[in-house]
Formats: structure tokens, C-alpha cells, sequence
């Protein structure tokens, strides 16, 4: 199969319920069937493990089912609130998902430029999130590459087109703790805020320069298996040092999340040392680093705007206090 899935940017954009984990892969794994240069639509073959889960249990298999049930039922204005999708099932024979295309789809999934229609491309040779709104900002994003411009999202703009929904996280500063900060590490992303005064009128993503990582065990089964994902990479001497000496300890999704929040704490003015001595006492343990994270975030939001030297210290003074026996 493909590394590469095709959608036209009607259906990237048009405001959907987030996908699940299993959905996405499924979704995505569906759509790399499809090759831009035919004609007319072809069958929809996929295989179960490999290209969707990692592994068969019958919890995986359980989700599965249910995943190929919420695609079948999530309806497009575009297509006159039908399905991307005509059938979609397990075959009993092999195991493997076979379906077919809704006709009514077929300008929104080949014959693009001949159709003047606007696509998005997207490579998932190292594409395999853990958080489900990770794979829905990721089609949006690519699917804005192509603009000469950067695309400024409005907060409540952007909270339609991830969620589909207002009201969860309605407050901005939860909105950005509880899901973007998250997903944007995941990504591989950074973003800012642009304002007027105290109000925040949009977010700009921007993409940051990265490096393969190995793979996790999250990784698709292959005798050579290729990194799943990328680490950022930058010129400053502390997140290289940490890269070189720490990040041993996560591989895959989890080396991209730490990575990120410790250019986030380094560009707030904790050292080198000060990471070091984060990362060891983190001994590879996710929910240890998530509570470093928190209390940074929480010392950052109270004491931002000061001289970098008194943020550094409330920084580190509140992981202290947060998280004793890491200084």
C-alpha cells in the first residue's frame, strides 16, 4: 500500500466529531488505497493488522468494528449529508477490511486537477499518534500548506474545526493546557497567539524543524520498521545535550512530547543542568514529565511577563515544590 492519502480540502475542513485513535488509522489507511491517477474508484482493501492495529486482541478487533461503524454513519454536507463511504466491513475469508467508495465522493477523492478541485496530500510513513485530535490537526494544517499566507486561526474557529463543539474547554487557557500544548508536542508543532491587548484574536501553528527518533513498539510490525516519528531539532545546546544523553529513556510519540516541553521550559530559562535533573528524575515515566509540565505552565501563566531570570526561578521553584526529590 501507499505511504500516501488524498482528500480534497472540502471534506478535511468541513467541521466534524473528532475521530478515535483506531478511526483515524482506518480512515487514513482507506484513503491511501486510492491512487490519484485513476480513472474510476477502486475497491477498498486494507489490512486489519499492519495498517490499522499493531497486534490482534479482541479488544483491538473490538474497536475496529467499531471504528468501520462510525464511518459508515459520519455524513458530509458536501456529499448531501451521506457517507464518504458505500460499504465498508470485515471479510470473513482473510480478515482484511474490504469496502467501496460512495459514488457521490469520487470528485473529492481522484481526478483533482482536472476537476479544479483543491487537495490535500499527506504522508503517513511516520504518522502514528496516540491522541485522537493529534491526526484532526494534522489534516488541517496540511491542508492549509498550500495558502501563501499563514493562516491565523480564530479561537473559536479553531475550536469548531478540532472538536466540533464550544462549550468543552471554553476557557482559553484549559483549551490550550488541556489540548493544544498536548497535541502540538505530539505534532512535532509550536504555535503563538496573536493579541490585542489582553484578548486573544488567533493562533498561528507553526512547523518545527525535526530529526528521526527509532520507533516505538507502537510502531507498525515490519522486519525493518522505519522511525513512527520525529523528534524536533534545534541549534540550542540544551535540547541537543538532553536529546544525546536523556531522551534514551522515550522513544516514538513520547520522545517528541518530552522534547518539546523541554524547549518550552528552555526557552522559559531553566539550564541544562536543570533538565538533566528533570528528565533523571522522570526515569522515562510519562506522567512524571506531564507534572513538571503542569507546574511550569502554572508558574509561567502567574509570573509571565518578568525578566526571564525571575520566571526561571518561579519556574523551577514551583516544580520543587510540585515535584519533590527532582532538585
Amino acid at each position: 500500500m501507499k505511504t500516501t492519502a488524498t482528500l480534497s480540502n472540502t471534506i478535511v475542513r468541513e467541521n466534524q466529531s473528532v475521530m478515535t485513535v483506531t478511526e483515524a488509522r482506518l480512515f487514513a489507511a482507506c484513503l491511501r488505497t486510492v491512487r490519484r491517477a485513476d480513472n474510476v474508484l477502486q475497491e477498498i482493501r486494507v489490512r486489519m493488522v499492519g495498517d490499522v492495529i499493531t497486534s490482534y486482541s479482541g479488544k483491538a478487533y473490538a474497536l475496529v468494528r467499531e471504528s468501520i461503524e462510525n464511518l459508515l454513519s459520519r455524513k458530509y454536507q458536501c456529499l448531501g449529508d451521506t457517507s464518504l463511504f458505500d460499504t465498508l466491513g470485515i471479510e470473513e475469508q482473510t480478515g482484511d477490511i474490504v469496502g467501496t467508495w460512495n459514488p457521490a465522493a469520487e470528485s473529492h477523492l481522484i481526478g483533482f486537477e482536472a476537476n479544479g478541485v483543491g487537495f490535500t496530500q499527506v504522508d503517513f510513513t511516520r504518522v502514528r499518534f496516540r491522541n485522537p485530535h493529534t491526526y484532526r490537526l494534522f489534516w488541517l494544517l496540511k491542508s492549509y500548506q498550500s495558502l501563501n499566507t499563514i493562516k491565523a486561526w480564530k479561537v473559536e474557529e479553531l475550536r469548531m474545526a478540532i472538536l466540533n463543539d464550544l462549550t468543552t474547554y471554553p476557557n482559553l487557557a484549559d483549551f490550550r493546557r488541556a489540548l493544544l500544548d498536548k497535541v502540538c508536542a505530539e505534532l512535532g508543532y509550536s504555535y503563538e497567539t496573536k493579541k490585542r491587548g489582553k484578548r486573544v484574536l488567533g493562533v498561528i501553528f507553526k512547523a518545527l524543524p525535526i530529526q528521526p527518533v527509532e520507533a516505538s513498539g507502537e510502531a507498525l510490525a515490519d522486519k525493518n520498521p522505519k522511525p513512527s516519528h520525529q523528534v524536533p531539532k534545534t541549534k540550542s545546546e540544551p535540547v541537543e545535550a538532553v536529546n544525546r544523553n536523556i531522551l534514551a529513556d522515550w522513544s516514538g510519540a513520547e520522545a517528541i512530547h518530552v522534547a518539546q516541553g523541554c524547549k518550552v521550559m528552555e526557552n522559559r530559562g531553566v539550564t541544562l543542568p536543570q533538565l538533566v535533573k528533570i528528565l533523571s528524575w522522570c526515569g522515562g515515566k510519562r506522567s512524571r514529565f506531564d507534572s513538571v509540565i503542569k507546574a511550569q505552565h502554572q508558574a509561567w501563566a502567574e509570573h509571565q511577563g518578568q525578566p526571564k531570570d525571575n520566571l526561571a526561578a518561579a519556574i523551577v521553584g514551583r516544580i520543587k515544590k510540585e515535584c519533590p526529590g527532582i532538585f
